[in-house]
């Protein structure tokens, strides 16, 4: 879990240099953090998450990215609304499981 979040903490400041919605990046922090959750959610001993306040700064510097970048690469006003409600779902499920 350490390792997992090691990653999206260095993914995510890199985000302002250059993750982009359509590159892998742009997909696979979501898919990060949605493992996250899912392995948090199991319980396990020593598993733990950041607290809320870190969780609900990277929700707001990816939106942030996503919401500047996302035009570029030319999308459905339906694709932009629903893919935007599950990055909101996926950060917002995450932070459920943290501490205060």
């Amino acid at each position: 879990m350490a390792i997992a979040t090691a990653c999206f903490r260095r993914r995510n400041r890199c985000a302002a240099g250059g993750i982009e919605p359509d590159e892998y990046w742009g997909v696979a922090v979501p898919c990060n953090l949605e493992l996250l959750h899912l392995i948090a959610r199991q319980n396990y001993v020593g598993v733990s998450l950041p607290d809320r306040t870190t969780i609900a700064g990277w929700k707001s510097s990816h939106l942030a990215l996503w919401d500047r970048t996302i035009d570029g690469v030319e999308p459905g006003p339906e694709y932009r609304r629903q893919r935007r409600a599950t990055l909101v779902r996926t950060f917002d499920q995450l932070a459920e499981l943290a501490k205060e």
